[in-house]
């Protein structure tokens, strides 16, 4: 969606970031240099990234947790002991998508566009 209009060889490049699992640090570097909303593309680049963090929270993060707590219910119903790895495991997985969570909000707050546009809320 973002680049349809930008032609095959942009959505061939942005595809390519996207498989070798560069799209965040891509996202995160257009945004840190300050750059601006290209034409014809539907989202500048905060909104790109944030739109992207969303999409890894709620397509791979819960789920991800989801499969954990259910696997850890359904090995204490069988009446085996959980591994401590398992715990772990959800514990790293828990505290990931937190951070998540918190990096959008954060970067939202010291968005210089958000602040001017809504002062009294991004202080």
């Amino acid at each position: 969606l973002q680049n349809r209009k930008k032609g095959l060889l942009r959505i061939l490049r942005e595809c390519l970031i996207v498989l070798f699992g560069l799209k965040g640090p891509s996202d995160a570097y257009k945004v840190a240099m300050g750059a601006e909303q290209e034409k014809d593309t539907e989202l500048n680049p905060m909104m790109e990234m944030t739109f992207n963090k969303c999409i890894e929270l709620f397509a791979e993060g819960v789920p991800g947790i989801i499969i954990q707590l259910s696997a850890i219910v359904s090995t204490i119903n069988s009446g085996e002991e959980v591994k401590m790895m398992a715990y772990l495991s959800l514990t790293i997985s828990l505290l990931t998508t937190g951070f998540i969570s918190a990096t959008i909000s954060y970067d939202f707050d010291t968005d210089p566009q958000k602040r001017g546009f809504n002062p009294e809320f991004y202080g």
